[in-house]
């Protein structure tokens, strides 16, 4: 896995200090990591598929693409909601379905606004 990890981070054109950022642990972490000097954890694999949408059975296996699919991700959100979230998530969705295209729109792009804001 830990070759993985390296052609991951390569992929995402980040140095070994900005993708440590973004998964919570330092550079030297990240080096250990991809030489196999440290034992690769759980919460770092799902930090790192979490983080970069990474397919878990490639990066534990080999197998598969490297990249989760759209649908998969919102396979993923869908059955969280469902599983964890409260009655808010559910009835978010609900009202989300039944938005005219104009609506659904205006919501989108507010939504991506604050996902920008937050990258910064």
């Amino acid at each position: 896995m830990d070759s993985r990890i390296k052609i991951l981070r390569n992929e995402l054109k980040l140095s070994q200090t900005a993708f440590g950022k973004k998964i919570g642990i330092s550079r030297d972490a990240v080096n250990n990591l991809e030489n196999g000097r440290a034992e690769i954890k759980d919460l770092v694999v799902k930090m790192m598929c979490s983080e970069f949408k990474v397919n878990e059975e490639w990066l534990r296996t080999g197998e598969g693409e490297m990249f989760i699919t759209l649908d998969e991700e919102f396979a993923d959100i869908v059955s969280e909601a469902f599983l964890k979230g409260g009655d808010e998530y559910k009835d978010l969705m609900i009202k989300v379905s039944k938005m005219s295209e104009k609506e659904f729109k205006l919501i989108s792009d507010f939504a991506n606004l604050i996902i920008e804001s937050k990258e910064k």
